[in-house]
């Protein structure tokens, strides 16, 4: 769970709402199978600290792009990852218990 300004009218962005992440990486992990060091790998920490970042430091209209923002900058993190799948749902809707999107980004 993270805190982000999100959302189409700029009063849902005035303020950070709560949101639920899930990422899912296909990443090559051979490399890392036979050395067993974190520099063979994703540094999930470090993924971690990266969407915390963005998440305070950024803003998003629309959740996809949100999505896909994300997903971008973990591809660009780690060689050994190839897709990313970024979900994200909020409940911002009266009529909805979640709204969720999900964007598939590959390198």
């Amino acid at each position: 769970k993270q805190r982000a300004r999100l959302g189409c009218p700029a009063e849902e962005r005035s303020f950070a709402q709560t949101i639920v992440i899930d990422l899912e990486l296909r990443i090559n992990a051979a490399p890392s199978l036979v050395s067993d060091k974190l520099t063979d790998t994703v540094d999930y920490c470090h993924v971690v600290t990266t969407i915390e970042r963005m998440c305070r430091e950024c803003e998003w209209q629309l959740v996809e792009k949100m999505c896909a923002d994300i997903g971008q900058e973990v591809l660009a993190q780690s060689k050994c990852v190839e897709t990313v799948k970024v979900s994200i749902c909020k409940n911002t809707l009266a009529n909805a218990d979640v709204v969720r999107a999900t964007v598939l980004i590959s390198a």
